[in-house]
């Protein structure tokens, strides 16, 4: 099971070990995050570990929110890989460590259309809205500037652990290495994705031609 909460005493804990979204692969949707936090209950400390290669942007977004109402301590640990809308999840950790073999990537949302071009257009302003509240996000946590922030979502900048830190998307670097980085098709879809990840995406072009029909049908953007 990639995806469980559970609470010992003072500290709750949650795993997020898979794509997100409902529907991407059997990947987290908002509501089953919050079904888990509801699960923990009361806490002083919630300890969340990530290894996700993203997915839907609006229940990742989501997830962020309900995390950051929540009134424990969040410590965030990036077992593996924390990418797309997994890296903004990432964020709402008060603390936010990062396993040494670890990475973190950003990139500008996409998604896909159908229609007329009107509803290309709109497509388009939706996801430069969606860019938009991403830099936000990412600026309040970094203090980076916001053009800086821009350039490394537009070129999709791949960071280990240590420029993470160096560029404040992390606090800490932890020597533990628990888990290989998140194999998942969504890598393959990615235009900079290191070689050492790229073999696994490759291996379920099936799992795509699912999530590209999926896509079709939802219209939603991705990150």
């Amino acid at each position: 099971m990639s995806f469980f909460a559970k609470s010992k005493g003072k500290t709750g804990e949650v795993f997020i070990y898979e794509e997100i979204g409902d529907g991407w692969f059997g990947g987290i949707s908002a509501q089953s995050f919050l079904d888990a936090l509801k699960e923990v209950g009361d806490c002083e400390h919630l300890d969340i570990y990530i290894n996700s290669p993203g997915g839907s942007v609006f229940d990742g977004v989501t997830i962020y929110n309900q995390l950051k109402r929540h009134k424990a301590k969040k410590r965030v640990y990036v077992d593996g890989l924390a990418a797309s809308i997994a890296s903004v999840i990432a964020m709402a950790g008060d603390e936010i460590t990062m396993a040494a073999n670890a990475m973190m990537m950003i990139h500008d949302p996409w998604g896909m259309a159908v229609g007329t071009a009107d509803d290309m257009r709109k497509s388009a302003e939706t996801l430069e809205a969606v860019k938009g509240t991403l830099i936000d996000t990412y600026v309040a946590r970094t203090g980076r500037e916001r053009a800086e922030v821009e350039q490394w979502m537009s070129t999709e900048t791949w960071m280990d652990a240590k420029t993470s830190m160096e560029r404040g998307f992390c606090t800490a670097i932890s020597q533990d290495s628990p888990k290989a980085a998140a194999a998942s098709p969504l890598l393959a879809k990615f235009k900079n994705t290191p070689d050492s990840l790229k073999a696994a995406g490759r291996q379920s072009n099936v799992l795509l031609a699912k999530m590209e029909q999926r896509l079709h049908r939802l219209g939603q953007p991705k990150a």
